[in-house]
């Protein structure tokens, strides 16, 4: 099983095509890692030169990587990608469910730590 580490290019191959993302942090919070998707997919695998990053073309998301890492589907395209443009933002929301279809909202520090509702009902 690959290990992603912050500043990696990476591509996930799905029904043939490949999309592109960036990882911003280490593995935690659940094995979840911050990410940099970018909207573009490509109809092959690309190379490094031929990826437009842009903060305007893309998003960030806290994603778990463990079903494609565990297939070794994941493509490192690069390495050593400065985050920290990516990582402007202070707090993020998350829906989380439970097993019986219900969920509730949290409010997350970009550390991953839960933040106490009295923070968040004034955000």
């Amino acid at each position: 099983m690959q290990h992603l580490r912050p500043g990696e290019l990476i591509a996930l191959e799905n029904q043939g095509a490949y999309y592109i993302f960036v990882i911003l942090s280490k593995s935690a919070f659940f094995g979840c890692q911050w990410s940099f998707a970018l909207h573009q997919f490509y109809p092959r695998l690309p190379a490094f030169e031929e990826i437009q990053l842009s903060q305007s073309e893309g998003f960030v998301a806290l994603i778990d990587f463990i079903e494609e890492r565990r297939a070794d589907s994941v493509h490192r395209i690069g390495k050593g990608i400065d985050v920290a443009p990516y990582l402007e933002f202070e707090h993020t929301k998350a829906f989380i469910r439970d097993q019986n279809g219900g969920g509730e909202w949290f409010i997350y520090a970009r550390n991953f730590q839960i933040l106490p509702e009295s923070v968040t009902s004034t955000s």
